[in-house]
Order: structure tokens, then C-alpha cells, then sequence
């Protein structure tokens, strides 16, 4: 995504670059809202049950997008997958790092040494 839109200014859209979209199912959010409010959940536990819903669905259409990428191109996708070279950080969920590629802490610590 980097390729295309930067997180870095200058935020310009870069043309002629290729794009893969995975459109997912909407999330239900009826029934663990639902199930909060007979629990009394307060508002800070009702927003991260509902960040780590989101995040989770996320995580499955990442994963789902990246096989659908890697089915259709092959050995080349992986190259596309694994390019992290902007400095995007790696995705997290529920508040843990996923396990593949550095850190931001060890892209830092390799570059003051």
C-alpha cells in the first residue's frame, strides 16, 4: 500500500502501481453488543472488546487478501507481501506484534549500529 500511498509526506497518490483490494463481510457487532450491555461492561472494556473484533476480523482479510495474492501471482507475491522497507509498522492484534519481520525497536537498534 506503501507503493501507492505513502505514509510519509508528501501524501500524493503514485500511479502505475498495481493494487489488490479484498472486500470482506460486515462485521456483526449486534451480538457483542448485545452480550456487553447484559454484562455491565463499562464504555473503556466495551471499546476494546470492539477494537479487538475489528482488529481480529481485520487480521483474517489480511490473511485471506495474501493468499488470494499469493494464488494469483505466484512466487512474485511473496516479494509484495514481505516488502516492508517503507517503515510501515508490522500489524498488530489484540495488542500483540504478529511474529514475522523486526520491530520498530530492532529496525532502530539496527540502524544506530
Amino acid at each position: 500500500m506503501d507503493r501507492v500511498l505513502p505514509n510519509e509526506e508528501p501524501y500524493r497518490l503514485r500511479a502505475r502501481n498495481q493494487l489488490y483490494l479484498c472486500v470482506g463481510e460486515p462485521i456483526q457487532l449486534l451480538p457483542l453488543l448485545d452480550r456487553l450491555k447484559n454484562m455491565n461492561a463499562s464504555e473503556e472494556e466495551t471499546r476494546r472488546l470492539i477494537t479487538e473484533r475489528i482488529q481480529d476480523e481485520l487480521m483474517r482479510l489480511r490473511e485471506r487478501a495474501h493468499g488470494l495474492m499469493r494464488r494469483a501471482c505466484g512466487a512474485p507475491a511473496d516479494s509484495l507481501l514481505n516488502d516492508r522497507s517503507h517503515g510501515a509498522p508490522p500489524p498488530v492484534a489484540n495488542g500483540k506484534r504478529q511474529s514475522w519481520g523486526p520491530s520498530p525497536a530492532d529496525r532502530d537498534q539496527e540502524k544506530e549500529l
